[in-house]
C-alpha cells in the first residue's frame, strides 16, 4: 500500500448496502466475510477490500474527499472432479 496508509477492520453489516449498490456480486444485504480499510495520513479512506462467501472479492478506490474512483471485481472459482 502507499506510504503512510494504515490498515484497519471496517464494519461489515453497516457497508453491506452501500457495497451491493456498488457491485451487486451478493444478495442484498448480505455482508461480506471480511471487510478491510485502508486510511491515508489524514484519515481518509482510500481503499476497500471486500471478500464474501461466495468467492467474490471487491477491491474500491476513493478519493482523497471519499468519492469512488474505481472498483473492481473479481471471482475465486474451485473446479472439482466429476464423477465418472
Amino acid at each position: 500500500m502507499s506510504r503512510g496508509w494504515s490498515k484497519h477492520a471496517l464494519v461489515r453489516e453497516m457497508a453491506a448496502d452501500v457495497l451491493h449498490e456498488l457491485m451487486p456480486v451478493a444478495p442484498a444485504g448480505e455482508a461480506p466475510v471480511e471487510l478491510t480499510g485502508w486510511r491515508d495520513h489524514s484519515g481518509a479512506l482510500r481503499r476497500a477490500v471486500a471478500v464474501y462467501a461466495n468467492g467474490w472479492r471487491i477491491d474500491i478506490r476513493l478519493s482523497p474527499r471519499g468519492e469512488v474512483t474505481s472498483t473492481k471485481a473479481t471471482i475465486r472459482l474451485v473446479a472439482r472432479g466429476g464423477q465418472g
